[in-house]
């Protein structure tokens, strides 16, 4: 989702045609940004509402706002937002992405953001020409870009120029059927900003109704409001002295260059401690509330070790604590670890095309190395927590690290079984499905590589728990097969499916508690700016 919801106190007003033209991308940004808006042709302030016109059709249209000078360059669309009135669509969504953190945490993000607007820029005027061709020469560059990036959006964050690159392919689709079809990373990026609540719902509003230039007559409506583009008279003479950038005298004073410069803490934005504690809120419920599963797991998966039941209430939490302790550390130790994994895999194999044993093999490198160095450090705790579920004694902190090379090798399985799958079962993904389908598609391949690999993980923990009984890996596989079958190999695994679907619900329901805290938040500091 974004950064933050930007719930506006007064909507923003946009001036343009009943077309898409060069206001869709702006309609967009507003739409995934949440911030309200009405389509109306300028007029002088304290003029009737019922005296406003919702579109451009007329030459005499333009009159008030050339007079007024709120046009820098005597052209729409005009976007009045935040005080201001900004002309040109990209600096308009340029000033969208600002009020909303939609460009980067840092000037060197904000730059590389700027990089890929100006190739999006380029590969839309090339649809001019010829889409499919336009398609094939930038998609493959955007897919690169798209790997090189941190995250699942092209600068690793969401962005505004990943709402960009939505509308130059939704623009392209209407004259090339699935433009993205030999390109699934950019597909899944497609479908990610389409899901984005803002955009999905202007997507299907019926309000919606803008026709594509050249059609229903929007080139007539553009030609009968400024002749002067189609080689029919001259435009009108400049008809201010000054450029009214800001809404009122009164900001503009308040900008003047003697004022005190802004302060870089942004009111609307939430502080280290809010954005620390609402994740560590995340963690602890939804660890908490899957906590009874997973003992529930552990204890029929170790159930040669395990103290027989019946269970008091309390015992279906026993090792909580430290797998909450444990989580911290193993994502924060992860993140590091992923740069610099990622950065000599790029050094030693660059960026291998999509699909190939290379580009396979270092996604496996990229995924598995980061979790396994992390691991080195957290071990112990994942060993005490296992060993409190069945109430036997921890073990000293060096013999703790039992079966940890099985571990490292189980989460490089899991990754390589997680990437085989999805590229054998992707081609069966309709290439028209839904969110909720692509969701349940990628799930599903969560869950059966979680399943495949889910006996390593019996072994490891049976010789966590009980390194005596189970010496060596070839003993405890060869130990389980003898006296419980292969099913021993499997025990506990539906319990370990419902308990990733439970954490999942968990997170998302927290997601809403901090979505509805940041908006409360953020209404909380706009009524102290307003004041």
């Amino acid at each position: 989702g974004l950064p933050i919801h930007c719930k506006m106190a007064t909507p923003a007003v946009l001036t343009y045609w009943d077309g898409h033209g060069n206001a869709e991308l702006i309609r967009l940004m507003l739409a995934a940004a949440e911030i309200p808006w009405v389509d109306q042709v300028y007029a002088p302030e304290g003029t009737p509402t019922d005296q406003r016109k919702p579109f451009l059709t007329a030459r005499t249209d333009l009159d008030p706002m050339l007079t007024a000078g709120v046009l820098a360059f005597d052209q729409v669309p005009l976007l009045q937002l935040g005080g201001v009135n900004v002309v040109q669509k990209m600096a308009a969504t340029r000033h969208i992405a600002r009020i909303a953190h939609l460009y980067g945490d840092t000037d060197a993000d904000a730059t590389r953001i700027d990089v890929i607007s100006e190739g999006l820029l380029d590969m839309f005027d090339g649809f001019k020409k010829d889409v499919p061709a336009t398609i094939e020469k930038y998609a493959p560059r955007l897919a690169r870009v798209l790997r090189s990036s941190d995250g699942p959006f092209l600068a690793g964050k969401l962005s505004f120029v990943d709402i960009q690159f939505f509308y130059a392919i939704d623009t392209a689709s209407r004259f090339h059927a699935d433009p993205l079809k030999d390109f699934p990373d950019l597909l899944v990026l497609f479908t990610a900003v389409a899901a984005l609540p803002g955009v999905a719902a202007y997507m299907v509003d019926p309000e919606r109704r803008f026709p594509s230039p050249g059609r229903d007559g929007y080139y007539d409506r553009v030609k009968a409001t400024m002749p002067w583009l189609f080689g029919e008279g001259d435009p009108p003479a400049m008809a201010a002295e000054r450029w009214q950038f800001f809404n009122s005298a009164q900001l503009a004073q308040e900008h003047a260059g003697t004022r005190e410069p802004p302060s870089s803490v942004d009111p609307m934005s939430l502080t280290v401690i809010e954005s620390i504690a609402l994740g560590c809120t995340a963690t602890v419920l939804s660890k908490t509330v899957a906590c009874p599963l997973e003992n529930m797991k552990l204890w029929e998966q170790l159930a040669p070790v395990a103290r027989p039941g019946p269970h008091i209430v309390a015992d279906y939490f026993l090792g909580n604590g430290w797998n909450i302790l444990r989580y911290f550390p193993a994502q924060a130790l992860a993140s590091v670890f992923k740069d610099g994994v990622k950065g000599v895999t790029e050094i030693c194999f660059g960026h291998p095309q999509h699909g190939t044993v290379l580009n396979f093999a270092v996604n496996l490198i990229n995924g598995g190395l980061p979790g396994g160095l992390s691991m080195i450090f957290v071990y112990p705790f994942e060993t005490w927590r296992t060993q409190d579920a069945l109430t036997i004694p921890r073990s000293p902190f060096f013999e703790s690290y039992q079966a940890f090379g099985l571990s490292v090798f189980g989460i490089f399985a899991y990754r390589g079984l997680y990437f085989g799958l999805y590229d054998i079962a992707l081609p069966m993904l309709d290439q028209n499905a839904n969110v909720v389908e692509r969701f349940a598609f990628g799930y599903g391949v969560t869950i059966a590589a979680g399943v495949l690999t889910y006996p390593l993980d019996t072994v490891r923990r049976r010789m966590m728990v009980a390194p005596f009984k189970y010496p060596s890996i070839i003993s405890c596989v060869t130990t389980i097969c003898e006296t419980e079958g292969i099913e021993g190999l499997f025990g506990g695994c539906l319990e370990n499916v419902a308990r990733v679907v439970v954490g999942e619900v968990v997170l998302m329901a927290v997601d809403g508690i901090r979505e509805w805290y940041v908006a409360h938040r953020q209404n909380q500091a706009r009524s102290k700016v307003e004041e």
